[in-house]
């Protein structure tokens, strides 16, 4: 088997570059969707882009990057701008992954989409470097703490490979976990840690 073209990348120049002509998925809608600048040392990892992102080519450009710029507001994000200058964005899957058929919201990425993407993942930490990851929805989660509900581990925070993680739940307006007065407290809690740990 070939080796992964993340793999052969030595700059983030190279990164983007390299990623931006991925077709490793046939059932997803590119560009892949990947943000990163030199000097970025938090790292955002969403589940994957919706359907404003290809259109723009920036990550949480839609309804729920609205809504994570105003969790993060404390930190001084004020605007898509200002979270951009602030972090580094990857996804689980990078590429919009499509409408769930005959029902409501986006289908999640599967198992197969989500293995072929994760090096890409992996080339932007071991470029970017970041001593904070925050992972973002269920899935992103999984990834980086293992399975556990989002009320044990949103509020916390985390080190894993000698990085600091504060998961948030998913922005989009398709999950209601953040309806509860006690979860919107836990996202509070977690935008806290995350004032106390941003470098």
């Amino acid at each position: 088997m070939a080796p992964h073209p993340a793999a052969r990348v030595r700059t983030l120049a190279e990164l983007h570059r390299a990623i931006a002509g991925c077709r490793l998925c046939p059932a997803v809608t590119p560009p892949p969707i990947l943000w990163a600048r030199e000097g970025h040392r938090a790292l955002i990892i969403g589940q994957a882009p919706g359907i404003t992102e290809p259109k723009r080519g920036l990550p949480f450009a839609g309804a729920a990057g609205r809504k994570l710029i105003t969790w993060l507001a404390p930190l001084g994000v004020t605007d898509h701008e200002s979270m951009l200058e602030r972090f580094a964005f990857a996804a689980v899957a990078k590429c919009y992954p499509g409408r769930l058929p005959g029902g409501r919201g986006d289908r999640a990425p599967d198992r197969g989409e989500r293995a072929r993407c994760l090096p890409w993942t992996d080339a932007l930490v071991r470029l970017c470097d970041p001593a904070v990851i925050v992972p973002v929805g269920r899935l992103a989660i999984d990834d980086w703490l293992g399975p556990a509900p989002l009320s044990e581990v949103v509020g916390r925070r985390f080190e894993r490979d000698g990085r600091i993680v504060v998961p948030l739940p998913h922005p989009s307006g398709a999950s209601s976990w953040t309806n509860h007065a006690g979860n919107r407290a836990l996202v509070e809690l977690a935008v806290a840690q995350l004032r106390d740990t941003l470098p």
